[in-house]
């Protein structure tokens, strides 16, 4: 190398060296030096990405995660925390399919005067208890349907293969519906009152444990306390009542539902009453498992 060449290296690279520094002092990296931000770890076998943690997914961040320009998942998903939304919105949710699904309004909207179990048009939203204390509700000796000793029946709402018959090998499982009648007389107009807390009032379509038959299912047995009243003053057909209005006491299979009938516990019937609230029976009462 000629010396005129060699000089004019070392002065370009004085150059370049002064340049670099002067940008430096002019745009100094933030934070103090040394400082560690983050340590990527990463894993051959699985191939697995960790952020200040040693990975134990595909990425695996231990510390808060911002995401600025969306996120796609594609599989299920699940979380071992809360999920916060921040007072932001839950987008192009479905209708909830059971018990513990989140629902999105239009489905709730939905429900005015809908029978939410089977979308049959009734007079009213779910009758829900008026949640008295020590109120009680008949339970079935038979452990097939009985929801571990809590109802007389069930109505199948997870979408397995069971239903709600002593019949087969029925399981009562999360987000089915218990049956029952309750414990306590009532007139139609307050059978809400007549349900323990946490159960409503079931419609006929709530009642309806055999939906694959004819009927509405056997739920329970045995007749239950039953007053009758002649509010015609036609006697009633004999049989023990008193004519003029008088009440007596009787025994009847049947019990209210939400509308204005009264169903018995084989489902072979249901019956219309004239004035239900001057006859006094149990209520059917409904409550997910």
């Amino acid at each position: 190398m000629s010396p005129k060449l060699f000089i004019t290296t070392i002065l370009s690279a004085v150059a370049a060296s002064f340049l670099f520094s002067a940008w430096t002092l002019a745009n100094p990296p933030s934070g103090s030096p040394g400082q560690t931000y983050g340590i990527l770890q990463a894993s051959t076998t699985p191939k697995y990405i960790g952020i200040n943690i040693a990975p134990a997914t595909t990425l695996d961040v231990n510390g808060t995660t911002t995401i600025r320009q969306g996120l796609i998942v594609s599989g299920l998903s699940s979380f071992a925390k809360n999920l916060d939304m921040g007072s932001n919105l839950i987008l192009n949710l479905n209708a909830p399919s059971t018990g513990t699904g989140a629902t999105n309004k239009t489905y709730v909207d939905s429900l005015t005067g809908i029978d939410p179990v089977s979308t049959t048009t009734v007079s009213r939203v779910r009758v829900w208890s008026e949640g008295r204390n020590n109120l009680e509700v008949v339970t079935s000796t038979n452990a097939d349907v009985n929801c571990g000793g809590t109802s007389e029946c069930f109505r199948n709402e997870d979408g397995s293969t069971d239903n709600g018959l002593p019949t087969g090998t029925p399981t009562c499982t999360s987000g089915d519906i218990k049956v029952a009648r309750s414990k306590i007389g009532t007139p139609w107009s307050s059978s809400a009152a007549a349900c323990p807390r946490g159960w409503w009032v079931c419609t006929k379509s709530n009642r309806d444990v055999n939906s694959t038959s004819s009927g509405w299912g056997v739920c329970g047995s045995g007749s239950k306390t039953y007053i009758r009243c002649d509010y015609d003053d036609t006697g009633l057909g004999g049989g023990g009542y008193v004519n003029g209005g008088f009440m007596l006491l009787k025994y009847t299979d049947a019990a209210w539902t939400a509308e204005y009938d009264r169903l018995n516990f084989d489902g072979t019937s249901a019956t219309s009453v004239d004035i239900p609230n001057c006859d006094v029976m149990p209520a059917w009462c409904c409550k997910y498992q």
